[in-house]
């Protein structure tokens, strides 16, 4: 007797490619992974390139800023980078290639010829991979003041003022030229051989040089100055006094705008300190005679030591212009309370020098026709005859 097993009645369904769409679902879910996860390896790729390059041009930025900065003179001096060389660049300058990328400079300075400072920016700009621009800009303000003074700081105080070459100045006239290793030269205008060299912190003159009768202070050399820059030699003690002669042959005279011709006068300084001090002076009369309207000078007072002042009085000759009955001219000086001490200092061109100690400039006179009274001055200026 046969027996037949039944199941439910149904019959068993093959089942075919479902294995083959998983793998096509999971290969696309992997693909669309991958893709993202390049993606973002690029993404991560291009930035850490613009951070590079971004890094790159605050260096050369700040590079640039830093040169600005580092100049060594204030006047424009060749070979030599000064204060101003500091100008705006007209184009973008090529930096040369980092990465992947070249940077460019632009400069920008933006000066006020009434404040000493000028304002630069430095801007780099570069492309990255893609060739998106981007910039980066450094700003900074360089003011102009004579390098040498940041030295100064160094220095063991002595109780001596110091003095440099520069446009504020007071105890060296901006006629010296520097030399470049701490000392200046001025070879006097009528002088025919005699140069003087200064010594740039002290102010003092310390020695005299006998030069070329043809020379100048602008063309003097080193060659022409070795003579009297031997570090070995005693040091000279020598102040310096200068001014100009101005002219106003008018009725009434005009002090502030002088314009008559020039006559040939020559200072004179009569010391009251003994024979142990010595003065010379020099100045451009010949030349400026019934050529111009004015005459400068110089004088140097010689003494023992930079710690003796020197005494006396400073007048022009030849006397007999303005001296005597046949006088023909009346001199008069300018003189002014500019410090409102209530009385006339060395500076301010009194009548008898008392205990000078520095430079003097500006020590200037006017002269006027016989018969006319020396000008009352305004809150600046106070001629009074001699």
């Amino acid at each position: 007797m046969n027996h037949q097993h039944r199941g439910n009645g149904r019959r068993p369904r093959a089942q075919r490619g479902v294995t083959l769409v998983e793998a096509l679902v999971a290969f696309l879910v992997m693909a669309i992974g991958m893709l993202a996860a390049v993606g973002t390896q690029l993404t991560l790729r291009l930035n850490s390139d613009v951070a590079k390059q971004r890094s790159e041009a605050v260096r050369l930025a700040q590079n640039d800023l830093d040169v600005m900065r580092s100049f060594t003179t204030l006047p424009a001096t060749e070979g030599v980078n000064s204060y101003a060389d500091i100008v705006q660049t007209q184009a973008p300058v090529p930096l040369g290639f980092s990465s992947n990328t070249q940077h460019r400079l632009t400069r920008n300075v933006a000066s006020t010829e009434d404040l000493p400072f000028r304002t630069v920016s430095a801007e780099i700009t570069w492309e990255d991979r893609q060739g998106v621009a981007h910039p980066v800009r450094l700003d900074t303000i360089v003011a102009g003041i004579d390098p040498a003074l940041s030295g100064y700081l160094g220095l063991v105080a002595n109780g001596k003022p110091a003095a440099v070459v520069s446009r504020s100045n007071h105890r060296l006239p901006a006629w010296v030229r520097d030399l470049g290793n701490g000392r200046s030269v001025l070879k006097p205008a009528g002088s025919d051989t005699t140069a003087w060299i200064f010594d740039n912190r002290s102010g003092l003159i310390v020695s005299r040089c006998v030069v070329p009768a043809n020379s100048t202070t602008q063309s003097l050399t080193l060659g022409d100055l070795s003579g009297c820059l031997d570090p070995t030699l005693t040091p000279l003690a020598g102040r310096l006094v200068a001014g100009y002669v101005r002219f106003s042959l008018a009725s009434p005279p005009d002090p502030a705008t002088p314009a008559s011709p020039a006559i040939e006068v020559h200072p004179v300084l009569d010391l009251s300190g003994g024979l142990s001090q010595t003065s010379e002076c020099f100045d451009d009369a010949a030349a400026a005679a019934g050529q111009r309207t004015l005459v400068q000078y110089y004088c140097a007072v010689f003494s023992p030591s930079a710690e003796v002042g020197w005494s006396g009085y400073l007048s022009l000759d030849p006397s007999t212009h303005w001296r005597g009955d046949n006088a023909l001219y009346l001199l008069c000086r300018y003189t002014a309370d500019v410090d409102a001490s209530g009385s006339i200092g060395n500076e301010e061109h009194p009548l008898d020098y008392a205990n000078v100690t520095k430079n003097l400039l500006n020590q200037n006179f006017l002269v006027v026709a016989r018969g006319e009274s020396c000008p009352l001055g305004t809150a600046q200026h106070d001629p009074r005859p001699l």
